[in-house]
């Protein structure tokens, strides 16, 4: 049987010892919240949301949400950034994120998106949320918290 390192690990067995990147070790936890109410359907509407910061590194998002149709679903994700470091990804966090009925959700549940699961940002970008494949068609609270770590 042979001992494996993780990256982290060999960063500290390796002589001399280097530094853990900033944010992936005793970093200090951060939340970016943010909240919009619909006016009832939202079509081609794009709803800005809070900005990440450069360099951050993304833990847990949840999203709080009352009802917004029988059967709404949100994409949420990120523009491209200004100078073009980080490609927009408008599902990146979530992908037909079930809102038909009150509810909340994170990062553990089937309709994330990989690309946003610990995902650490070149660039500063900005959070948005549109309606998915189904349009919402009531209006409705949808509230967003995004755990990350940047230092």
């Amino acid at each position: 049987m042979a001992d494996l390192y993780g990256v982290n690990r060999t960063l500290l067995n390796n002589v001399p010892e280097q530094k853990i990147p900033a944010g992936e070790q005793s970093g200090r936890l951060r939340v970016a919240y943010d909240s919009y109410t619909t006016a009832g359907a939202i079509g081609s509407d794009v709803i800005h949301l809070m900005k990440i910061p450069k360099g951050a590194r993304i833990l847990d998002i949840r999203v709080k949400h009352g009802a917004h149709g029988n059967s709404g679903t949100f994409d949420i994700g990120w523009l491209a950034s200004d100078d073009a470091v980080e490609s927009e990804d408008l599902d990146g966090f979530f992908n037909e994120l079930a809102v038909g009925s009150v509810g909340s959700n994170g990062m553990e549940i089937s309709t994330v998106n990989a690309a946003g699961i610990n995902k650490k940002f070149g660039a500063e970008v900005q959070v948005t949320a549109r309606k998915g494949a189904t349009n919402t068609d009531t209006a409705a609270e949808i509230a967003l918290a995004i755990f990350y770590v940047i230092d």
